[in-house]
């Protein structure tokens, strides 16, 4: 058959979960839309397997697909694309559809249902979490869970934070291995978060799972880890599968990590990842995650030169850029201060050969002046201060002006 030009492969073969244990169809799609079935009630992991894999939503998503059009929840996407730029659709596509035909030509001669299991699991383990990253949320985190309990209401309400985070331990229910072990004998991919995924024992106890099963040599492993802790159990383990892609998330270094990561100081951290690259594991590779925001758009050359001393031939950088919370991304800088960002951009571009991220970071820096959000920034940044007793002027001299 001739597949369709907007279609996306992932309801054809992956399922995604939020930390609530709900499901939904992939993380780029808008408004992080849930699965539901035909009376529009929410479906969790570990209800009954075909009815969430052909569900109201998963298989009309496919019908539209294989139609040809173009979903309103994925628009995301295909907003992307018309800038000329790869999306997740596409990437996905390159990687899975060749492989994976026959999903679709079934689908199409059954009404849009799969007869087949997902290949890919995408697995939001909760919030548990030892660190309150700045710019994280209680959806992620449980100490920011608790620290945000703390601030006034007006404030919460000013800055638009959203407490009800909707986390559970769904992952507890013995259901969720009973179901994991129905999807092993198709599964090709694991993608794991928490919370801190490393610090979670049921993360744990599912990869001893898949590893006693004999599938673990099939499937590549994919989990984000903040390294404050080196898990031996954990690590000691990862050897197994046919692939780890590990990403370790650093956005600054030195004794401004505490501020931004908190309380991860960068001596702990530092040690972690030197454990991590004498691992020496084959099939293990490291992607380093960088969110570039207000707090490092000055410091991302320096903390590259730094992570890259430390790291060995199997390692990659991704540059991600803050959206959320727009009041902590780059594009609050006044003039004066975002000028001296974009000739750092430069001068990093100019020495290094990871131009596409940068080039994108430089291109919103020179179009964008998001100033409305600046007194956001110094409400969030006081707040957050004087919990924490912590001090944003002194930590970030070259940034005081913003406050």
């Amino acid at each position: 058959m001739k597949i369709p030009n907007n279609l996306c492969i992932k309801p054809f073969i992956q399922l995604a979960t939020k930390p609530s244990g709900y499901t939904r169809v992939c993380c780029t799609s808008t408004s992080s839309k849930f699965i539901v079935d035909s009376n529009g009630n929410r479906l969790e992991f570990n209800s009954d397997l075909n009815q969430l894999w052909n569900s109201h939503t998963l298989v009309n998503l496919r019908k539209k697909f294989l139609n040809n059009e173009k979903p309103i929840e994925c628009q995301a996407c295909y907003d992307l694309e018309s800038f000329g730029k790869k999306s997740k659709r596409q990437q996905e596509n390159d990687i899975y559809l060749k492989s994976n035909t026959d999903r679709i030509i079934y689908a199409e001669h059954n009404n849009g249902e799969l007869n087949s299991y997902p290949v890919i699991l995408d697995l939001r383990f909760g919030n548990h979490c030892n660190l309150k990253c700045r710019s994280c949320f209680p959806s992620s985190s449980s100490l920011i869970e608790k620290e945000y309990n703390l601030i006034n209401k007006e404030v919460i309400n000013k800055l638009e934070i959203e407490l009800d985070s909707e986390v559970s331990l769904w992952y507890k229910d013995k259901r969720f291995l009973e179901k994991i072990k129905l999807i092993l004998p198709e599964l090709k991919f694991l993608y794991i978060v928490g919370g801190e995924p490393t610090i979670i024992p049921e993360v744990l106890k599912l990869l001893n799972l898949i590893i006693d099963s004999g599938y673990s040599k099939n499937i590549i492993l994919s989990l984000n880890t903040n390294l404050s802790i080196f898990n031996n159990k954990f690590f000691s383990i990862l050897n197994k599968f046919k692939a780890v892609h590990i990403g370790p998330s650093i956005d600054i270094y030195g004794d401004r990590l505490k501020y931004v990561r908190h309380p991860l100081e960068w001596k702990t951290f530092k040690n972690n990842y030197k454990r991590l690259m004498d691992l020496n594991y084959d099939n293990l590779y490291v992607f380093i995650n960088i969110t570039v925001s207000v707090y490092n758009i000055f410091h991302l050359e320096e903390l590259y030169n730094k992570m890259l001393d430390m790291s060995n031939e199997r390692v990659s950088f991704n540059f991600e850029i803050l959206s959320i919370p727009s009041y902590l991304s780059f594009n609050i800088l006044p003039d004066h201060l975002r000028k001296i960002a974009i000739e750092k951009i430069d001068h990093f571009i100019s020495n290094v050969g990871i131009k596409d991220q940068l080039i994108s970071i430089k291109y919103m820096l020179e179009s964008k002046d998001d100033y409305l959000n600046r007194e956001k920034f110094k409400l969030f940044t006081n707040t957050l201060d004087k919990i924490r007793n912590e001090n944003f002027a002194e930590t970030f001299p070259e940034l005081k002006d913003l406050i």
